[in-house]
């Protein structure tokens, strides 16, 4: 019994081994073509960065193709060239570090941070394969993100949301160690404020590793590196700027109450209550997203603690739509987490297209009353709630699929490697010994597989 015991424990780490491995073809082809892939997507968008220089300069439909807030950055930077604070620019709302980049743009006068914001996108896109493929599933997701023209544009654009989400998934991969997580994640939250909502995930699947042990000494090492990762560079822009950094990039985030090009669902509320006089009622309309955030960020948590990558999808994706302000550019934060997250695409197929025909239609209705005054707000509104209806039925088909690693290998493959160890052979034991055992042993060994 013992030594069946042992072949037992010993076909089942090669199987597990030989399963976990990818195919030679499909690892051998996939890495043959990865530098040229990359080199494919870093010269698009290169391309697209100097073909937006020249729209800007010309202006040719009127309109100009880079982001306005990468002009608000700009002049942040040029007023720190000059000696000055960043926040001297009105509607500057960021960290100071976010700025840092655009210093190379002001002395040199060419858009040189947009191309470093272009090569993080890229890093994006490597982050997602390699997380897809701890998940078991496939590496394939990189090239989606890569020649997607939604990050392709926003990018080019002078978006630098994508360092922020890099350093978001870079922190998933690695939450095996914490010292590293917590200060990628702390560095993320300073940049952005909303990464601070993966904090209690990580804190819960370091304290009950495999639900087997409480491991308080990692979670301690991630609470010290994430605190570290936050503070450090928080303290240094308060010692930098003073007061005018904490009102400008950290409080005015909390107090924010934009009625005006969001998609969020409150946005009509809080357009209203700019005429109400009773101050209870608008502090209750200001409480109310709060609220809403902190009961769909507990029941993310309760519902996904197991799957750390379902349950960041989950929140970030509440956390977008259930927010005071919501534009596409918030988008960019959960699109990478449910590329990789779902692995059979035809699951969410229905929903991600209501999804699209939702977003669409509120891009109608809202450029009727933006550009043509229509009366259209309570339609506005309704179309809203239809929005948001469309991104929690993504979410549900999201985070309902399978895990990759669930599904059943091919027996043939199993049978393959399970006939080829029974020529092991270990402390003694004999081909003979392995062939003499019990069929019914195998075929029940096979079929727990």
């Amino acid at each position: 019994l013992f030594c069946g015991c042992q072949t037992s424990c010993r076909r089942a780490e090669v199987v597990e081994r030989r399963l976990s491995m990818p195919s030679p073809a499909r690892r051998g082809g996939s890495q043959q073509h990865a530098p040229a892939i990359t080199a494919a997507a870093l010269a698009l968008r290169f391309a697209l960065v100097a073909v937006a220089s020249i729209i800007d300069a010309y202006k040719p439909l009127g309109l100009r193709y880079t982001d306005v807030d990468y002009d608000v950055l700009k002049d942040g930077a040029r007023a720190m060239v000059q000696g000055g604070s960043p926040f001297q620019r009105a509607t500057y709302r960021y960290s100071p570090l976010v700025s840092y980049p655009l210093l190379l743009d002001v002395k040199t006068g060419l858009p040189l941070a947009k191309l470093l914001f272009c090569l993080m996108d890229v890093l994006l896109g490597d982050a997602m394969g390699q997380l897809a493929s701890h998940r078991g599933a496939s590496s394939h997701v990189r090239l989606l993100w890569l020649f997607n023209p939604i990050s392709i544009v926003l990018c080019t654009r002078g978006s630098w949301d994508a360092v922020s989400v890099y350093l978001v998934l870079k922190a998933l991969l690695s939450k095996r160690a914490p010292v590293q997580a917590g200060l990628l994640l702390g560095l993320a939250t300073h940049l952005r404020l909303y990464p601070v909502i993966y904090a209690a995930p990580f804190l819960y699947n370091l304290c009950f590793e495999a639900r087997r042990r409480i491991t308080w000494g990692r979670a301690l090492a991630f609470g010290l590196a994430f605190a570290s990762g936050l503070l450090g560079p928080t303290l240094y822009a308060y010692h930098t700027y003073g007061n005018v950094y904490v009102e400008e990039a950290l409080l005015f985030h909390l107090r924010r109450a934009d009625h005006r090009h969001s998609f969020s669902v409150f946005w009509l509320p809080i357009y209203l209550s700019r005429a109400l006089q009773d101050s209870r009622l608008n502090l209750l309309l200001k409480l109310a997203p709060f609220a809403a955030h902190v009961v769909l960020q507990a029941a993310s948590l309760v519902a996904l603690k197991d799957d750390i990558d379902k349950c960041a999808l989950a929140q970030t994706l509440l956390f977008v739509a259930a927010n005071k302000v919501c534009t596409a550019q918030y988008f960019l934060w959960w699109l990478p987490l449910l590329l990789v997250v779902v692995d059979d695409w035809r699951l969410i197929l229905r929903p991600l297209r209501n999804w699209v025909l939702s977003c669409g239609l509120w891009l109608v209705v809202a450029y009727g009353l933006e550009f043509r005054g229509l009366p259209v707000h309570m339609l506005l509104w309704g179309c809203s709630l239809l929005f948001f209806r469309a991104n929690v039925d993504l979410l549900i088909s999201a985070v309902s699929s399978p895990p990759p690693e669930a599904k059943a290998p091919p027996q043939v493959r199993v049978s393959s490697i399970v006939e080829e160890t029974d020529s092991w052979t270990d402390d003694g034991d004999t081909d003979e010994d392995v062939d003499d055992e019990d069929p019914g042993e195998a075929s029940g060994f096979s079929l727990k597989l």
